[in-house]
């Protein structure tokens, strides 16, 4: 059993021991569990022992929502997707915003190290290299639970939108927030997707550690998915993708625009979660270059380390400065377990998904599945917009329809 899928068993069983309506402690760090080194073991016991969370509010009088902002530990692309969500319905509502960060806290150490070994006298159930880690997350959460209970409160609102409330703090405000009886929404910003043994990661947890009441989703893939797991389908509103790309071009006509050729293909990377999947992309590619003599450029996830591959070594190819710049290079983009593909749609560049074994289930019922080199090239040649209709977001480029649904869900009863 891999180290992936034996955290993967281990976090479900504890799932199992939480009732309903209770808080779960391990839900905050769930993602932060899936690894078997040392490195990581002690970067870990650092995050939960001696950093809190700390919080800071902005109170807009009168404003019936909050929107939590989880700073520089969820990138940029919170951000984007924050501001553009708050770009679309703002002109109706009016938000507070609770803002989070992680704080060195040393002091806090003696306080935990008590809570942790209160927790590894009470499960001698699980392993001890477990228990410490659960403990660990145990001694956190409750410690970063008052501070965020009182953060709620203080801000008296009745509804709280978060980025993604599966992983991290937000997951945490989130738990608290439905506890205090307040409507939860939170938004997609990926493809959500099980995954099987072989390609098992912490990208599962977005679909096993969901808390929210609602999520504003891009479409009927992602529900299918969820419904697999046994979530109702009623917890969730298609609205398409919600960012700033999607808002400020809502009104080009995606598909259907000649491309003159260029002789080259793009490689897209997945995140560094996905490491074995991006090694067969690679080795395809170089494949592909190889029978066809096209040029390549890369497209590197932005949050991966470009070490991890030094297989690109011998692939003969470029990097590009931005994703538009990378899709108008290219004839076709090659691609897995990656969202990259709506940028390819927005932009109307036509893209395959590899198959291969670590490919979830809405990627392979695309449509544009492809196994060698001759269906690249046969896909480029008649390539059929129409087959993509489940796996693109509910009118994808309709903000008029977008907003409506949007201020629908927020406008409903508390």
């Amino acid at each position: 059993m891999s180290y992936a899928v034996a955290a993967f068993v281990a976090l479900r069983r504890e799932d199992a021991l939480v009732s309903p309506g209770a808080p779960d402690p391990l839900g905050p760090f769930k993602t932060k569990l899936y690894f078997n080194d040392w490195k990581s073991t002690f970067r870990f016991l650092t995050y939960t022992l001696f950093y809190r969370t700390d919080v800071q509010v902005t109170i807009n009088c009168g404003a019936n929502w909050i929107v939590s902002r989880p700073g520089k530990s969820a990138g940029p692309v919170a951000e984007k997707y924050l501001n553009s969500f708050c770009e679309i319905a703002g002109e109706k509502h009016l938000f507070s915003e609770l803002h989070t960060r992680d704080r060195f806290a040393p002091w806090s150490f003696l306080q935990r190290l008590t809570c942790l070994v209160k927790f590894l006298s009470e499960r001698s159930d699980l392993a001890l290299y477990r228990r410490i880690l659960f403990g660990a997350a145990h001694a956190r959460f409750w410690d970063d639970e008052r501070t965020l209970q009182k953060a709620l409160s203080k801000l008296d609102a009745r509804g709280l939108v978060t980025f993604c409330d599966q992983i991290g703090t937000e997951n945490h405000i989130a738990q608290v927030a439905v506890r205090q009886g307040m409507k939860t929404v939170t938004l997609q910003h990926g493809q959500y997707r099980l995954l099987n043994a072989e390609g098992m990661s912490p990208d599962i947890e977005a679909i096993y550690n969901f808390v929210s009441e609602t999520m504003l989703c891009w479409g009927e893939a992602t529900i299918r998915e969820f419904e697999k797991v046994g979530v109702s389908r009623n917890r969730f509103v298609p609205v398409g993708v919600i960012s700033m790309d999607s808002v400020k071009e809502s009104n080009l006509s995606p598909l259907r625009v000649q491309r003159s050729r260029r002789n080259a293909f793009g490689l897209a990377l997945s995140g560094d979660n996905n490491l074995e999947n991006n090694f067969e992309l690679i080795e395809f590619a170089r494949e592909l270059q190889s029978e066809t003599g096209m040029s390549c450029f890369v497209r590197i996830h932005p949050r991966s380390n470009i070490n991890l591959y030094p297989s690109l070594a011998e692939l003969a190819y470029t990097t590009s400065d931005t994703k538009e710049n990378f899709i108008d290079l290219i004839d076709i983009a090659v691609m897995s377990s990656t969202g990259f593909f709506l940028d390819c749609y927005r932009l109307r560049c036509p893209f395959v998904f590899l198959d291969s074994r670590f490919l979830p289930e809405p990627f392979r019922a695309s449509g544009v599945v492809v196994r060698g080199v001759n269906e690249v090239l046969g896909v480029l040649d008649r390539y059929d917009w129409d087959r993509l209709d489940e796996l693109i977001p509910y009118n994808y480029n309709d903000t008029k329809a977008r907003a409506q649904r949007i201020n629908e869900v927020l406008n409903g009863p508390f």
